[in-house]
């Protein structure tokens, strides 16, 4: 699925550890109240799946999914840096595989924006994503 492809890949690119407590832990659908420093990815309602000629019922090739991406950190400077380059390294991103799934193109749909602080005083960035790729098993 989406967020595990996802996680796993900007795990392997050394965002961060999968689920974990340390620094930048990666979640998935999910914020938990600690660590403060953490990276969450969460999915949300994209485009119409891509229906071919030859398509059926389930064989929809490619979909479109969206995610969202938040970053949070009690300062500032460390989440926007870290926000930055997670932005940097997916907009753009095309023609790779990630856990057996092709995906086609990953594009922001903007440039990372700063949330109001969470109740911790902690800084807060999102960026959301367009991504076309390949069916999930």
């Amino acid at each position: 699925m989406i967020l595990d492809e996802m996680a796993d890949y900007l795990s392997t690119q050394g965002y961060g550890p999968l689920c974990s407590s340390g620094d930048f832990g990666i979640f998935k659908g999910r914020a938990p109240e600690v660590p403060y420093r953490c990276i969450a990815l969460f999915e949300y309602g994209g485009l119409p799946a891509i229906h071919t000629m030859s398509s059926r019922p389930g064989q929809a090739s490619p979909e479109q999914p969206r995610m969202q991406v938040y970053v949070r950190s009690p300062n500032y400077s460390s989440g926007r840096a870290k926000m930055n380059s997670i932005w940097k390294a997916l907009d753009q991103l095309a023609n790779v595989t990630l856990n057996s799934v092709p995906y086609y193109y990953i594009e922001a749909l903007g440039s990372p924006i700063e949330q109001p602080r969470d109740r911790n005083d902690n800084s807060v960035f999102v960026a959301s994503f367009q991504i076309m790729k390949g069916l999930s098993a």
